[in-house]
């Protein structure tokens, strides 16, 4: 009696999956914790950060509920995206000192993303190389951001704006299960770092610009 093919392929379908989340990382919440302030010589500013601008931006996002599971399985995802996104920008352009006389209008101006399954389907010939390391996917992210130096009566005196990108992957021991939370949350920090690097290289025109 010839034995059903199948019995031996379904296992090894199942088992696979089931490794590769095992065997790849989280991402680490320090990353969602982090501070970055901008150079002290800054006259302060209170920063906003524009929800609709985040929302725009990240269309589909709701395309990705698998990432809820890392924000909480049972809160409205599409809300508590925006928080985190908000949270990332908003703590890594902190001022030391609270100000009402200027603000700090932050804006994400394009998100594009990419998956590339392409490794999958280099490795997949030879699935043992999914445990030498060989990733599976990966994930890119793109962020265009823009923030405006604004008075007390919201008139616009300048605009700095910066692109920044980050690419993760999904691999055992050195990848992530997530990769496109790390990306585009790995993107909006070096975002952040571009924006204020410009403010700390006009730092003279911005002091003089703010009354």
């Amino acid at each position: 009696m010839n034995e059903n093919p199948l019995i031996k392929i379904i296992p090894a379908c199942i088992l696979l999956p089931v490794l590769m989340l095992s065997g790849c990382r989280h991402m680490d919440t320090a990353l969602l914790l982090k501070e970055s302030y901008v150079d002290p010589s800054i006259k302060p500013m209170t920063v906003v950060v524009s929800d609709l601008s985040i929302d725009r931006c990240f269309p589909k996002i709701d395309d990705f509920p698998e990432q809820g599971r890392a924000y909480g399985m049972f809160n409205d995802f599409k809300k508590v995206f925006r928080d985190s996104v908000r949270e990332t920008i908003r703590k890594n352009l902190l001022f030391q000192a609270k100000s009402n006389t200027a603000y700090l209008s932050v804006l994400v101006r394009n998100v594009e993303y990419e998956f590339n399954g392409l490794w999958m389907w280099l490795s997949g010939g030879l699935i043992v190389g999914y445990f030498f390391g060989i990733p599976a996917t990966s994930m890119t992210y793109t962020v265009e951001m823009e923030a405006a130096v604004m008075n007390r009566q919201g008139r616009v005196l300048k605009t700095y704006s910066t692109v920044a990108e980050d690419t993760e992957y999904a691999a055992f021991y050195w990848g992530y299960y997530d990769p496109a939370q790390v990306a585009y949350t790995k993107a909006l920090i070096k975002a952040c770092d571009g924006i204020r690097e410009q403010l700390t290289k006009d730092a003279a025109n911005i002091n003089g610009m703010i009354k």
